[in-house]
């Protein structure tokens, strides 16, 4: 009965090395995709840093007109897709923030996570 057990246990042992091996498999190409996706949103940011002051220095526009747009097309979208939903100040700069963004569109500070009830909690 001994043996049986021993080979059970052996077994499992196998099974569980098995698991965190994939595991750390995993972990390490999620780890790869995270830094890809940050350099991106990095390039991605300092290309509309420079677009921006662009628009800005050639047009009669200003910022609060720039920030506008990117409500109302930040609107459209949730919209379209079905994510429109309430939205509160942000605790931080004061514009509307949709708490399931997980940040604000405009300051990035982080906002709470909408209840289960589906009812907001504060920002």
């Amino acid at each position: 009965m001994s043996l049986l057990w021993e080979l059970r246990q052996n077994r499992k042992i196998g099974e569980a090395r098995a698991a965190a091996a994939h595991g750390e498999s995993r972990a390490s190409a999620l780890d790869v995709r995270l830094h890809q996706l940050e350099e991106r949103v990095d390039k991605l940011t300092t290309a509309l840093d420079a677009m921006w002051s662009a628009i800005i220095e050639q047009t009669d526009l200003t910022e609060e007109d720039l920030l506008n747009r990117v409500a109302a097309a930040h609107s459209r979208r949730t919209a379209a897709d079905g994510r429109a939903g309430v939205r509160l100040p942000c605790r931080h700069c004061g514009r509307e923030a949709v708490p399931h963004n997980g940040r604000c569109l405009y300051c990035g500070t982080p906002t709470a996570a909408p209840a289960a009830e589906g009812v907001d909690k504060a920002l």
